[in-house]
């Protein structure tokens, strides 16, 4: 039955300017009804049901409407209302998101046609986040794999693809995005995560040519803990190819990271016999000149390079090693003075020339003689022969009072002070007063200075004191 549709029209809109929604809406289906394609009189009933706030109503009509300008081509109508239904899920229907997943896959297909590719991955990546969240994995991988596709130079979507094919214990689909997501960030300079990638996937299957590659990333980074790492990667590859030229290469460089220096050589010495037996002449010669360098004077080395350039060793002569000098001759004996020879001859030939003999033991009494008994017994003192001139040839002699203090025997035994100085007690020795049974000691009487003659051992009274004690 044909209705009329410019009736029905105006009588929507009366309802709706008087904010009877619901007879309004009753009116636009009738419309829709007539002509289901009508996207515009859906459009319409969508937003009476929004102002109503039946908001899943709405979000179904809305829906429909953005299928119909999908199809019919209006990319960018269709694009608007889809925007839409998702405010609507986030503000007011959360518990519809589940429902309405789709939504965002068709924005991203629409985004795709557009051209809009950051659109369209900003959306497939909202997709692919929810649907690990949820644990659906296959979903995951399709998402990811459309995600490869817009964007293959991104490592993150590679990254992302791998992770979801290891869960699903496909590695080898795994192991390739990896390795994917590895080039393409040492490409960009990304190394230290390159590494990390790597270290990824050897854990999943021990591939022999990336191994290699993450342990040459180890020693070109250079940190303290690299060149260890570096040996680990490398034993795999060495346990399975031991004659592996690259292999052995970065062997030799790992030694030297961590101060092998010997074991580098000897690495070094089996890549010269590999490249020497694969009939390798330009990389023989290399390493065998590099060899030289190293260690001139080992044997091995001297006999590889022979092998390796024989012209070469023929006219080469290995630096001197560095020897210790030869003994100087000693020294022609020094003259020595007449005196000099003189004692060594007479002390060599066992005679005794005492040239300062000590003072003869004397032995003490005991007492003291006062200075009165000094005094009582004077003795003319000889009169003393007046001294030589020294002689110019000659060292100028000692004088005669210190002469006679290292012969007297009191200078040894004797003390040294007068007995009436040394009658006092210690502490007034040098506050001394005169008194009438000691009277005061002379200078002269202050020390004994009784000689003693070297040959016959006789004394001979003291010129001062006049004292003479055997």
């Amino acid at each position: 039955m044909a209705i009329d549709r410019e009736k029905v029209l105006q009588a929507a809109q009366k309802y709706a300017e008087k904010k009877k929604y619901d007879k309004a809406v009753i009116e636009y289906q009738r419309l829709v009804a007539a002509d289901p394609n009508d996207a515009r009189t859906l459009l319409k009933i969508g937003d009476l049901q929004t102002k109503m706030g039946t908001y899943p109503d709405a979000i179904a009509t809305y829906e429909g409407v953005g299928r119909l300008y999908a199809q019919q081509g209006f990319a960018l109508k269709a694009i608007a209302v889809y925007k839409q239904i998702r405010e609507l899920i986030a503000k007011h229907a959360p518990t519809l998101d589940e429902r309405y997943g789709h939504i965002t896959p068709k924005l991203a297909e629409l985004y795709e046609q557009l051209g809009l590719v950051s659109d369209a991955l900003a959306a497939l990546d909202e997709v692919a986040t929810r649907f690990q969240r949820q644990q659906r994995d296959a979903e995951a991988i399709a998402v990811c794999q459309k995600i490869v596709q817009l964007d293959p130079s991104n490592p993150l979507p590679h990254l992302r693809l791998a992770e979801a094919l290891s869960r699903t214990r496909d590695l080898d689909g795994a192991v390739s995005s990896f390795k994917a997501a590895s080039t393409l960030l040492m490409q960009i300079g990304r190394r230290d995560d390159a590494v990390k990638v790597l270290e990824r996937l050897l854990h999943h299957k021990t591939d022999l040519e990336q191994a290699r590659l993450c342990a040459e990333l180890y020693l070109e980074r250079g940190q303290p803990q690299d060149g260890m790492l570096a040996l680990a990667k490398l034993q795999l590859c060495f346990q399975a190819d031991p004659r592996n030229l690259d292999t052995l290469g970065l062997l030799s460089r790992a030694f030297n990271v961590i101060g092998q220096a010997a074991k580098s050589i000897e690495v070094q010495k089996e890549m010269a016999r590999v490249a020497r037996d694969s009939d390798q002449r330009d990389l023989f010669r290399e390493i065998a000149t590099r060899l030289l360098q190293l260690a001139p004077h080992d044997d091995v080395v001297q006999r590889l390079a022979g092998q390796a350039m024989p012209e070469r060793v023929q006219a080469y002569v290995p630096p001197p090693q560095a020897t210790a000098p030869p003994p100087a001759p000693p020294a022609p004996p020094v003259p020595q003075p007449a005196a000099a020879q003189f004692a060594q001859t007479a002390i060599g030939g066992g005679q005794a020339w005492p040239l300062a003999a000590p003072p003869e033991e004397v032995e003490d009494s005991g007492s003291y003689e006062s200075a009165d008994e000094y005094a009582e017994e004077p003795s003319p003192s000889p009169s003393p022969s007046p001294s030589p001139s020294p002689s110019p040839s000659r060292p100028r002699r000692r004088s005669r009072s210190r002469r006679r203090r290292r012969t007297c025997p009191s200078f040894w035994r004797a003390p040294r002070l007068s007995a009436a100085c040394a009658s006092t007690p210690r502490r007034s020795r040098r506050s001394w007063q005169p008194s009438s049974s000691s009277p005061a000691p002379s200078r002269s009487t202050r020390r004994c200075a009784t000689s003693t003659s070297r040959t016959t051992g006789s004394t001979t009274p003291c010129r001062r004191c006049s004292s003479s004690r055997a």
